[in-house]
């Protein structure tokens, strides 16, 4: 579900990021790629485009109800806060550009691919 996140993020769109796994794997990435499960700083694109946490994200354990809607509430209760993640979403628009964003992007996502 990355691509429906990047295009949030490309139309300036605030979105909550929530990914839970079955324990077993989150057990088997812990244990054996430990080094590589640290490495990464954030799971979402437009996070990881932007190498800072603009859209909240809530893996695992904290892939729960009650925090997500939080987030939700805060931004409908907060224009400003909302606002302020637009604004450094403009940032991710820049960064793809309007022409050529597809190629852009795989040319990013393969770049991100060789760091890790």
């Amino acid at each position: 579900c990355a691509l429906p996140i990047l295009e949030h993020g490309l139309l300036k769109k605030p979105c909550v990021v929530a990914y839970q796994f079955a324990p077993l794997s989150i057990w088997i990435f812990r244990t054996f790629f430990k080094k590589k499960f640290e490495s990464f700083k954030y799971v979402s694109l437009p996070n990881m485009f932007l190498n800072k946490g603009v859209l909240p994200e809530f893996l695992h354990e904290r892939a729960r109800p009650d925090l997500i809607a939080q987030q939700a509430i805060d931004w409908l209760e907060n224009p400003a806060h909302r606002h302020a993640v637009e604004q450094q979403l403009n940032e991710l628009r820049m960064t793809m550009g309007e022409p050529g964003a597809l190629s852009k992007t795989a040319l990013a996502i393969a770049q991100l691919m060789k760091e890790s």
